[in-house]
């Protein structure tokens, strides 16, 4: 992805459905590539800010479960990351050097990665164990959202990588299969 061919998409709440105090809100959060941390000016940015506080002070989970298209599971396979302190990936190119620079620590969870591909097996998708650092897809719109931290407290992230796009009615069925507790 070089910076002139990529537009940032705006960040919006979606599927929050809160029938029920115990289901959690689901949210999309679209972002371009790292030159998105310096464009506050840019409408998803202020919108992004806006759900990091919302889930930072309102919905204050003990995890988040991120499901990324940045990294492909293959045609009929999920990818989910095991690694608890992978780092993060510089999934990009073409940038200034100092965007090679940003650090978002965060802590995986192998108890969270279990569950999820427990209820993933489940329903007959096909799930890989791999260890893997975050990709700016994630990890810029969770420095703009500050998303690394609530009450004071590191956040567990766990990140799970899609099918290809040739199973896209299987991929959109698989929010359904993860009621992870």
């Amino acid at each position: 992805m070089s910076p002139s061919s990529h537009i940032p998409i705006s960040a919006a709440t979606i599927a929050t459905n809160n029938t029920s105090p115990d289901r959690m809100p689901v949210y999309f959060l679209g972002i371009g590539g790292p030159n998105f941390l310096e464009n506050p000016k840019h409408p998803a940015y202020s919108a992004l800010e806006a759900i990091g506080r919302e889930i930072t002070t309102k919905v204050r989970p003990k995890a988040v479960v991120v499901f990324s298209a940045h990294w492909q599971g293959g045609p009929d396979k999920i990818e989910i990351n095991v690694g608890e302190n992978a780092g993060i990936i510089y999934d990009f190119y073409g940038f200034p050097p100092h965007y090679y620079e940003y650090k978002f620590p965060y802590r995986g969870s192998s108890e969270i990665a279990d569950k999820v591909l427990g209820k993933l097996a489940a329903t007959d998708i096909k799930v890989e164990r791999v260890s893997r650092g975050l990709d700016h897809g994630v990890w810029v719109g969770f420095i703009v959202g500050t998303l690394g931290r609530i009450d004071g407290k590191k956040v567990l992230i766990h990140c799970s990588y899609s099918f290809s796009s040739d199973r896209e009615p299987v991929t959109y069925t698989n929010r359904s299969s993860l009621a992870v507790r």
